[in-house]
């Protein structure tokens, strides 16, 4: 930006003028556009000179370069350049090396001859040919045309050649050459004092003020004729033209005058003389330029000279004001930045007459708003000497905010100032950048001029620019982090109880000129109807970004349909000062769309699925199936044709007998396409569905209900719609015995047009065999998505929460939930087909299953099917409610059932399955199946025969003690005499009850009579639930059977199968009866029976045979009879025999005789031992004749004693 000071530039320049003393003449610059030369239309060669017209000023040697611009290829070239040789003179050539030959000629006075060429190929293009040295002659004055023509002395002209020699023709564009200073100018001002013209007049006193003074223009043509001559003459602002001149003009401003000459011959000159009146004080220069046209070489030159007048005021106090750029003192600074500090300069002159002194000098700054005063203010005196004048003398703020600093100058000195003309006094300080703008600092000084007996005052400016930035909108984004929705604001369908809900919205702020915004500003988001929305504030903005700020969760919650005006406004509160302050606002209108992806009321009124009926309790249940029903694509055409779906009696399962059908339902679930949009077809969704026909075991069924949803907005909506077209077809039911069949028939063109996702025939019936129900069917249909592709995302702009739809169950009301053990949940969705946490599932608000469909669609359909157990103490007798919810798995749902068998808890005996001994203790467990009934206390009496058992003790089990409860036990009674068990006992410091089974009691008996049983009998049952409600229980009580006596069974053995007698050289046979039992008792006797006539008792005895038993055909071994007895009434016996082999001692190998045989056997097994009491083999067997389980030197001196022994 650029503020003129008054006079104070002006005065420098007139100034400088002075200095440089006589005026001189200038040649107009010779043009820099010359190169290259365009090629004229309807030429391909041109050759010129660069530079076109060339001045020499001071006469000195120039360089002039010729070029050839072609666009056909030359080789080779003759240039005769024809000049003024008393003018100048061409003192060299310089060929190019792009050519390799050529000549130049000087021989001829005038004419330079140059030739120049090159071997093939030929080039194109802007080509120097070389350069010229031209050298002024000795008159330093003239002008000469250069020229390219023909050689005089034989004709040829300048040509230039191809390859083949031949001729390519061209232009030619000649030049010029000027030497000196043709033109001349002589700007005077009359000097009456001096009777002269002078170029500076002056200092004159303050009176001529308002006088004329007289300037004169000579111009002169020293060496040329000139045409169009022209003069202009520029005056400074304290000049003014009084249109006094001897030549009129031909046109004049207060400042301006212009003259035409017409024609100037060579050696002539003409003056013109005009009055200026002084209107300001200070030096004032007036500059003349003068222009002509050489007219012999048509090439435009131009002089200029000027004079100056310089008016003293009378007292003056002059004021300069600067500030330091980082390199020198400027009027201003451009392009500051807050935070910036610069430090200003206040030159103080007295610029009056002599005599003209200034005292009691006081100097203030006007320091605009956007400048804080920044201290370091220092002084410098005429003498030189610097010094701080800080603090200043007062610092006020001005009615606009600006900062007044003033300093009285005598305030820091010893000694009072005076200033004297032509004195200067300088004040610096800083200022430091604090806000934005182009602001004006105006630095005023005053002083006391006793001559004229007033206060002089002088002021001057200076400024910081400091650009402002400019703000704006650019974006605003609706729903920015639902990027699916498409920018646009989302509400339900209008109507009773919907939820609206929270638009989200974005907006980009930007700052457009580049500048920082360093001042926290505000943000406002609003709504044309409800006002203000959101403000955000924002701390900074660096220049040329943008910046993304966010209004969440507002009052901004339209319905569906609702028209929105949304604007931001930037800078809101007007706190940031900008270039622009009409771009701070953007908008965005539209209407609120829906969204089919959201569930229950976020989407609109009854969405929910409180279609159907409920069942009144009954021996009924309810049974489905999808048959072989299949998915198939509308996008192809249906193949096989008609989409037919079978149930067969195993699908259903339905009791063949005694049944009687209350309700068949088919379900069929579908998927809209927009085939036919895709392709032109003039069938919409809705018709396609409509055209579809079905037939049910032959006869046409038309749909009782029809249900769908789908996305709502946006590309493919209705292909993303699901929907459930609903039959009934009780009275056409196959029941048992046949298959049921159902046809669907697509009348659309290529049987196209609409996907099949699967079917699901549903039967409700009635049968004595089935346990009492309650059984609630619903229908409609609900599209969830609160995911992207399967990601869990809010692209769609849909939480899991929201992507939720709740199913009521009613209309069977009061439940009575102490007789429902079980309940079961099925639930038929289309598209359902994930696990993990993709979909959850709530009961009353309870989550009751996450991952529903982890097997993926039923098998062929693209439909889901869950079943979930309910326990019990969600159930609650009115109200309850099921909620799906997606997260990211998609899927509509479509059909529910809610199945609730009715029964009772059943406390029960749990007695030995066999008999138990007379005698034998046994545990008797008291059970309690609550059946889904929390179970919070129970008290029991059971009545035995005492004559048959006898109870022991009665325990606590564990069964209410689950889930860490603690309990108490009020009654734990036993009466043998009576044959009365009593027992009652509660859970404590838990609110809830009991649901899974487990053992109430334990109780010990003994059994104490053979042959007899006993019931244990409940004589009396009372159970509580967790509200101190009783419930009704069933009883199973318990038979128990004393056994009667059963015989023992006696099993002996030896340990080791070879045996041998012992009576001199010690060998012991091991009898062993341990593996003897009595199946319903203890075995009190052993007897055993060696065979040899002898006898033992004991279950393990050891004997020592002194006998064997040789017979024809060798050893015959003893037969042992081992008998036992029980403990049983009556006392039972049993006898066992078993063979043992007995040979002499010494007879290893049984053969009858003591020899080397038998002591090789010893020797084969030598070292050997046996484990846990017998031999693994019979050899070792054999070896070990003493029978201490080891083969060593004994076994060997048994044989060496009785060698030769034999048996026979």
């Amino acid at each position: 930006m650029n503020k003129k000071k008054s006079g104070k530039k002006t005065i420098g320049i007139a100034m400088a003028v002075l200095i440089l003393g006589s005026a001189f003449a200038m040649l107009a610059p010779a043009s820099v556009a010359d190169h290259p030369h365009e090629i004229p239309v309807g030429a391909t060669t041109i050759i010129y000179f660069h530079p076109n017209n060339t001045k020499s000023p001071d006469c000195s040697d120039k360089t002039i370069q010729i070029y050839v611009n072609t666009t056909k290829g030359i080789t080779s070239g003759q240039l005769a350049i024809l000049y003024n040789p008393q003018c100048i003179n061409v003192t060299n050539w310089a060929r190019d090396a792009l050519w390799t030959s050529g000549g130049w000629d000087t021989r001829y006075n005038g004419l330079e001859w140059i030739t120049f060429g090159k071997a093939a190929p030929e080039v194109t293009g802007d080509l120097l040919v070389g350069t010229l040295t031209v050298q002024c002659n000795s008159s330093c004055c003239c002008g000469t045309n250069l020229t390219f023509g023909n050689d005089p002395r034989t004709g040829q002209p300048t040509a230039v050649y191809n390859a083949t020699g031949g001729l390519v023709p061209h232009v030619a564009d000649n030049g010029t050459f000027i030497c000196g200073k043709p033109l001349e100018i002589t700007k005077t001002v009359w000097d009456a004092s001096a009777n002269a013209w002078v170029d500076v007049l002056g200092p004159l006193s303050s009176d001529w003020k308002d006088k004329d003074v007289i300037f004169n223009i000579t111009v002169n043509s020293k060496c040329v004729n000139l045409s169009n001559v022209r003069i202009n003459d520029v005056m400074d602002a304290s000049l003014k033209y009084n249109d006094s001149a001897s030549l009129n003009p031909d046109s004049y401003t207060d400042h301006t005058v212009n003259w035409t000459l017409a024609s100037l011959p060579a050696g002539t000159s003409q003056s013109v003389t005009f009055n200026a009146t002084i209107v300001d004080y200070g030096t004032n220069t007036d500059i003349a330029t003068v222009t002509a046209t050489v007219a012999d070489l048509g090439v435009d030159i131009q002089a200029q000279d000027n004079a100056s007048v310089t008016t003293m005021p009378p007292a003056r106090i002059m004021v300069n004001k600067t500030v330091w750029d980082g390199t020198a003192w400027v009027e201003g600074i451009d392009n500051a930045k807050i935070g910036d500090t610069y430090m200003m300069q206040c030159e103080v002159r007295n610029g009056g007459s002599p005599g003209m002194d200034l005292s009691d000098i006081e100097v203030w700054d006007v320091i605009s708003p956007s400048l804080a005063y920044a201290d370091s203010a220092r002084l410098r005196t005429p003498d030189g000497i610097w010094r701080s004048i800080e603090p200043p003398t007062s610092t006020s703020t001005g009615p606009n905010g600006e900062t007044i600093v003033n300093w009285t100058i005598n305030d820091y000195l010893l000694n009072n100032l005076t200033l004297y003309p032509s004195q200067m006094l300088v004040i610096e300080y800083n200022v430091t950048v604090v806000n934005y703008g182009n602001d004006t600092n105006t630095q005023f000084a005053k002083g006391w001029c006793d001559a004229v007996h007033a206060w002089i005052v002088g002021n001057d400016t200076a400024y910081i620019n400091t650009p402002k930035p400019d703000l704006s909108v650019s974006d605003i984004t609706i729903n920015y982090d639902a990027s699916g929705v498409g920018g646009k604001a989302v509400g339900p369908r209008p109507g009773p109880g919907v939820k609206t809900e929270c638009n989200n919205i974005s907006a980009v702020i930007e700052e457009d000129s580049g500048i920082d915004v360093v001042f926290p500003f505000n943000v406002t988001f609003a709504e044309k109807n409800l006002g203000t929305l959101c403000t955000v504030r924002v701390d900074n903005l660096a220049g040329h970004t943008d910046k993304t700020v966010y209004c969440d969760c507002s009052d901004f919650r339209p319905k569906a349909g609702d028209i929105y005006s949304i604007s931001v406004t930037v800078d809101s509160d007007s706190e940031i000062l900008e270039s622009d302050e009409t771009n701070n606002t953007m908008w965005n209108n539209g209407t609120a769309i829906w969204n089919g992806y959201k569930g229950d009321g976020w989407e609109g009124p009854d969405m929910n699925l409180t279609n159907g009926q409920c069942y009144e309790q009954g021996t009924i249940n309810l049974t489905y199936s999808p048959g072989d029903s299949y998915y198939q694509s509308g996008w192809n055409t249906w193949n096989p044709y008609p989409y037919t779906a079978n149930w067969t009696p195993d699908d259903l399962n339905i009791p063949p007998t005694d049944t009687y059908i209350k309700k068949a339902r088919l379900y069929l679930y579908y998927h809209g396409d927009e085939y036919y949009q895709y392709k032109g077809i003039n069938i919409s969704p809705e018709q396609a569905i409509a055209n579809l026909s079905l037939t049910f075991n032959g006869y046409d069924i038309t749909p009782v209900a029809n249900y769908s949803d789908r996305k709502g907005f946006g590309s493919w909506d209705y292909s993303s719609g699901y929907g459930v077209l609903v039959y009934d077809v009780t009275d056409k039911l196959i029941a048992a015995g046949n298959n049921n069949t159902a046809k669907l028939y697509n009348d659309n063109p290529d049987h196209k047009g609409v996907s099949i996702e699967g079917m699901v025939l549903a039967v409700v019936y009635n049968n004595t065999n089935e346990p009492e129900r309650i059984i609630w069917i619903r229908e409609g249909c609900d599209l969830l998505n609160s995911g992207y592709y399967g990601s869990p995302s809010n692209y769609y702009g849909v939480t899991p929460e929201e992507a939720t739809t709740y199913v009521p169950f009613t209309g069977c009301e009061p439940i009575p939930t102490s007789e429902v053990v079980n309940a079961k949940l099925v639930t038929i969705v289309g598209t359902g087909n994930k696990g993990d946490d993709y979909n959850r599932l709530f009961f009353n608000g309870q989550l009751i299953g996450h991952g529903l469909w982890p097997n993926g669609y039923v098998p062929g359909t693209n439909i889901g099917i869950n079943e979930t157990e309910i326990p019990h103490e969600f159930i609650q007798p009115a109200n309850n409610t099921v909620a799906y919810q997606d997260n990211a798995d998609m899927f509509a749902v479509d059909t529910a059932f809610l199945i609730l068998e009715k029964g009772k808890p059943e406390i029960a005996a749990e007695v030995p399955a066999e008999c138990v001994a007379q005698g034998e203790q046994f545990t008797v467990n008291v059970t309690v199946n609550p059946r889904g009934i929390p179970i919070y206390g129970v008290e029991y009496e059971i009545s035995f025969d005492p004559t048959v058992i006898h109870a022991e003790w009665q325990n606590e089990g564990d069964f209410l003690k689950q889930d860490g409860a603690s309990t108490n036990v009020y009654i734990n009674n036993i009466d043998n005499d009576a044959g009365i068990l009593a027992f009652a006992a509660t859970r404590t410091g838990t609110q809830t009850g009991v649901t899974n089974p487990g053992t109430l009691a334990r109780i010990h008996f003994t059994a104490t009579k053979h042959g007899a049983n006993t019931i244990l009998s409940f004589t009396k049952v009372k159970v509580s639930d967790s509200d101190a409600n009783q419930v009704h229980t069933e009883s199973a009580n318990g038979t128990v059977q004393v056994c009667e006596n059963l015989p023992p069974v006696a099993r002996g053995k030896t340990l080791f199968k070879f045996n041998n007698v012992g009576t001199k050289y010690l060998s012991k046979t091991y009898f062993d009866g341990s593996c003897s039992h009595d199946p319903d008792g203890n075995i009190t006797y052993y007897r055993w029976a060696f065979g040899d006539g002898n006898y033992d008792t004991g279950e393990t005895v050891e004997y020592v045979y002194g006998s064997w038993n040789w017979g024809s055909d060798g050893y015959e071994p003893f037969n042992v009879i081992l008998t036992v007895e029980d403990n049983g009434e009556p006392v039972l016996d049993n006898s066992t025999s078993f063979p043992v082999n007995v040979f002499i001692a010494g007879d290893a190998n049984g053969d009858g005789v003591v020899d080397i045989f038998d002591g090789v056997i010893v020797g084969l097994d030598w070292d050997e031992e046996c484990t846990s009491g017998s031999w693994t083999n019979d050899r070792s067997d054999r070896a070990d004749l003493n029978n201490d389980c080891i083969v060593d030197i004994f076994d060997g001196v048994i044989v060496g004693a009785n060698w030769d022994h034999t048996a026979y």
